[in-house]
């Protein structure tokens, strides 16, 4: 098994989770590289994606597993596959991991985000992030088949920060959960600390920043922010 490390930027983080799976499955047949396939009456190469990435959310480090055939030298690997990788989609690394290793939507349970906002909008954005560092509840509403659904979102958000750059323009980092123990949506996020609606929350330009285990893969864990919320468990 090897895992495939990538990102996803510019005007192709508008395309589904399901699109990124058929422009992997067809990137390895373009570039000759052998993935095994999966037994039974309906075989299929055998891919592991980490959580899926929200429509409109960038990725720097994006995760998938494959299984390839045996003998492909992984450097010229990873130089087939990026020449047959649309733009906007780069391969970062590519490296052996263990066959019995779980999958990563089994063990990843944490996102670390990237929000950029304008200068104008420093100001706001810091006063609102100490508001909801200090709340005791974090409240997300969302309107779906005409009723609305109430949640409280703390629990879900492990680092909450602001940080101004040297161009005046400042960035909201944040880690929270993902996966089967639940999941923030990082607009879902920016909408219940800033207040403001879909529409606009989803002009700012959002990156995921990282994918990583809390219980196992400490080596590829964010930095502890001084905006930490809760310990991480």
């Amino acid at each position: 098994m090897h895992r495939v490390t990538y990102s996803k930027e510019g005007l192709i983080k508008f395309i589904s989770h399901l699109d990124i799976i058929r422009l992997w499955q067809r990137a390895f047949r373009r570039a000759g590289v052998q993935v095994a396939v999966s037994k039974g009456f309906s075989p299929h190469p055998v891919m592991s994606f980490g959580p899926p990435l929200p429509v409109g959310v960038a990725g720097r480090e994006e995760l998938l597993d494959v299984a390839l055939v045996q003998g492909q030298g992984e450097a010229l690997t990873a130089e087939r596959l990026q020449g047959s990788l649309p733009g906007g989609i780069g391969v970062r690394g590519l490296k052996a991991v263990p066959d019995t290793a779980a999958s990563l939507c089994a063990t990843i349970d944490r996102a670390a985000y990237e929000v950029e906002f304008e200068p104008e909008y420093g100001a706001e954005v810091r006063a609102r992030v100490e508001a909801a560092r200090a709340a005791v509840n974090l409240i997300s509403r969302t309107t779906r088949q005409g009723g609305e659904r109430v949640k409280d979102i703390r629990p879900l958000v492990h680092a909450l920060s602001v940080e101004d750059q040297a161009d005046g323009t400042v960035i909201l980092r944040c880690t929270v959960s993902v996966g089967v123990g639940g999941t923030c949506n990082p607009y879902e996020l920016l909408e219940a600390v800033l207040g403001w609606p879909g529409e606009r929350v989803k002009q700012q330009p959002v990156t995921r920043t990282a994918l990583f285990s809390s219980r196992t893969d400490s080596r590829t864990r964010p930095p502890r922010a001084d905006g930490d919320t809760r310990r991480t468990q």
